[in-house]
């Protein structure tokens, strides 16, 4: 039956009589061959991807196959590689995921082992075009799905032990170090390397919390990790300053530490939830490592923090949001976490969109945004 999805699904995809591009049809390979696999069919991603090439070479040789059919067999051979490679690694990280779950009670969690990409995936990409039958089984990114699960299971690791920075930098490899082009990347954090970033909140922030981040962020304020800039071409961004690897590691040394030392004396889940909001958005405002801060921080240090402190993990609407002010992030994670004494914040009625609160931010007489930074951010009506 899978095998029959798939070739409906190739004459869809090269409707037209052309394929612009390969990657349209990993989706659907990517799917049916962990199908396959998952239910017993094939023994491995190989042999998967094996059945999966006599089937569409079969169905697509006889005359009357559809020109469409025809024209994706031609493309699918040199994927099969491909798929095969992603495929067993998916299948390897969410049994690593699966195994490390066994060894962590949560009061309240259960998910099914089909559902684990769930704890790492955001809605931007479970809504995306590469999203096939709920699963996300190909992505831009080579080996996105991949490292993220392999980094969940890192959350999950020695979880009674409050998470330090060589636990961040953990983080941070187990995410990336399956994503090519990341050699001395991962688990490192930036030295002496400035970046500059547009926050990724979109109109998520509510009017009446804008105010933190303007303080924490501001135009020629003196915080010696960040600020606003306006970037020629980019618009307004926050400016992640150029430092040594060794005051970042200090910093976020302090941070970490500042957090447990605060947690002990929380009350309640809304307590825990709001000083974890705090240390992961200065966290993420630092932008300790060049790339793969939404990810790590907004992901899964955020999850880390929420088994920390003995409640379920949640499933971010995006990992974007943990440049939200603190008091709007933390209402994310309550209504998204289904602890039991977290009662669900109802959400703001007044939102303001992050473009919005920018130009608000600017020092008179400041450049006004540019139009780059407009397209990225269309400004919409609040909701």
């Amino acid at each position: 039956m899978e095998l029959q999805k798939l070739v409906f699904a190739l004459k869809t995809t090269c409707s037209g009589g052309q394929l612009h591009d390969n990657s349209l049809l990993l989706p659907d390979l990517q799917r049916c061959a962990r199908h396959l696999v998952a239910t017993g069919q094939a023994a491995s991603a190989q042999e998967a991807v094996q059945r999966i090439g006599e089937h569409v070479a079969q169905v697509a040789s006889p005359p009357s196959a559809p020109e469409s059919l025809k024209l994706a067999a031609a493309h699918v051979g040199p994927l099969l590689p491909v798929v095969a490679q992603r495929v067993q690694g998916l299948l390897e990280a969410e049994k690593s995921l699966s195994e490390a779950m066994a060894g962590v009670s949560v009061p309240g969690w259960s998910v099914d082992r089909n559902d684990l990409w769930t704890l790492v995936m955001d809605q931007q990409v479970k809504s995306g075009p590469f999203v096939q039958s709920g699963h996300p089984f190909s992505y831009p990114e080579s080996g996105y799905v991949e490292s993220l699960l392999r980094g969940m299971a890192q959350v999950l690791t020695d979880v009674q032990r409050p998470i330090d920075v060589d636990g961040l930098k953990a983080l941070h490899r187990a995410a990336l170090q399956h994503r090519p082009g990341t050699a001395g990347l991962a688990g490192e954090f930036r030295d002496g390397v400035a970046v500059d970033f547009a926050p990724a909140c979109g109109d998520w922030a509510s009017e009446e919390h804008v105010q933190e981040l303007k303080r924490a962020a501001d135009y020629g304020g003196n915080n010696p990790f960040y600020s606003l800039e306006d970037i020629e071409g980019r618009g307004t961004v926050v400016h992640a300053r150029a430092l040594p690897c060794g005051a970042i590691e200090s910093h976020v040394d302090e941070v970490l530490a500042q957090h447990h030392g605060a947690m002990s004396g929380c009350e309640n889940a809304q307590e825990k939830m709001a000083r974890i909001a705090q240390t992961c958005h200065e966290l993420a405002l630092t932008h300790p490592f060049v790339d793969g801060n939404g990810r790590v921080i907004g992901g899964l240090l955020v999850n880390r923090l929420l088994l920390e402190a003995g409640l379920p993990p949640y499933r971010p609407l995006s990992v974007g949001l943990v440049d939200l002010p603190p008091a709007d992030l933390a209402e994310h994670i309550c209504n998204a976490c289904g602890a039991a004494d977290a009662h669900p914040v109802p959400e703001h009625k007044t939102r303001v969109h992050f473009t919005e609160f920018l130009s608000d931010t600017k020092p008179q007489g400041a450049p006004s945004r540019d139009a780059a930074h407009a397209a990225r951010f269309p400004t919409r009506s609040p909701g």
